[in-house]
């Protein structure tokens, strides 16, 4: 009996489209992300040192709070009560639980402390207790602010 020696295959892979599909992927990702960024509303945040969100904690909800003391969510004007409408949503979005939902408050640094006060007792009647306050940043010696929470 005699064994035939299969014949060595040369295997070719075309990566073109993996690399196509890669590239459209990483295009996509970094328009989505400027997008998000533009569509903050630009506030004068305080200059205080702060801790930086975590890779997994962006939050379901930013609530800006402007200087004379209204509410942006999602580009929109709120009132307080629209304002509990949103923080509903955003807790219905977590499967019903205020403790999973995440909120970041960006106040202009002359906002009253009164409109920040609403902001956070709206937060406190629905449950919502994980949310943080948005800053500039450590002051640096020359007066600038750097590394918070935008």
């Amino acid at each position: 009996m005699r064994f035939i020696k299969p014949k060595p295959r040369n295997v070719f892979m075309d990566m073109t489209p993996m690399i196509d599909v890669t590239l459209q992927l990483i295009i996509f990702f970094m328009f989505t992300s400027q997008f998000v960024e533009g569509s903050r509303t630009p506030l004068d945040l305080p200059p205080q040192l702060g801790s930086t969100l975590q890779e997994g904690q962006t939050p379901a909800l930013v609530v800006d709070v402007l200087a004379d003391g209204t509410l942006i969510v999602d580009g929109k004007k709120l009132a307080a009560t629209g304002l509990g409408q949103q923080v509903q949503q955003a807790i219905m979005r977590a499967g019903g639980q205020a403790d999973r939902v995440r909120v970041l408050v960006r106040a202009d640094r002359l906002a009253r402390s009164n409109d920040i006060n609403i902001v956070a007792r709206t937060l406190a009647a629905f449950g919502v207790r994980g949310w943080q306050l948005g800053t500039a940043g450590e002051v640096k010696n020359d007066g600038t602010a750097g590394g918070g929470t935008p």
